[in-house]
């Protein structure tokens, strides 16, 4: 779901992965397997972080982002930056350690499929709403808006046709707010070393 996200192949993220299943020969199957499985070994601690701490950071940022009506309006880009400079920028606070991992340039192309992805398909065209469609697949995916396992996002963007693009991104950005409040109030307690030993 969030790690890799639907259509994960198409994401500038998972090119590396993308590429070692890919192959070049039938008979190395088992080796781009195995070779699949080390990539994901090294990924997976990078990207969930201790506790998987990084998705919670993010998912909290979301929270935030999901702003009201009156400051969606004055939404504004800080002063100097573009919209890509701009999202570049929240990606380093919002997931630091996934900026680290993948790098500016695959992020930045990411942001743009995102972008594009936004602006072709669902006529998305504000400042805010752009940026939370974005940030939203930093977190979800690139294919956010065809993944089976999070059919809210889908739904939400069904209503375009009746309430506007704009409108249909603060309706997406309320849902996914609750969303993610419920997976924020169901997280585990980080259990120490002396709890765990304590429990077997």
């Amino acid at each position: 779901m969030i790690l890799l996200g639907a259509h994960w192949e198409r994401d500038p993220y998972f090119a590396p992965l993308a590429a070692i299943l890919k192959g070049t020969s039938p008979f190395d199957e088992d080796d781009r397997i195995e070779e699949a499985q080390a990539w994901l070994t090294d990924y997976l601690p990078a990207a969930r972080g201790d506790g998987a701490c990084h998705f919670k950071a993010g998912f909290q940022g979301l929270i935030d982002l999901a702003l009201p009506d009156d400051q969606i309006a004055n939404y504004a880009l800080p002063l100097g930056m573009d919209l890509e400079a701009a999202l570049l920028g929240l990606v380093e606070q919002m997931y630091p350690s996934m900026l680290a991992w993948h790098g500016p340039e695959p992020t930045r192309d990411r942001l743009r499929i995102l972008l594009h992805s936004a602006s072709r398909y669902y006529g998305v065209s504000g400042t805010w709403h752009l940026t939370y469609y974005a940030m939203l697949g930093m977190t979800c995916g690139v294919g956010q808006d065809q993944d089976e396992v999070l059919p809210w996002i889908r739904r939400s963007l069904a209503r375009i046709q009746t309430l506007g693009p704009e409108q249909a991104i603060v309706r997406l950005s309320r849902r996914a707010r609750t969303w993610f409040e419920h997976v924020l109030d169901d997280w585990p307690a980080k259990t120490s070393p002396d709890d765990e030993a304590k429990e077997a």
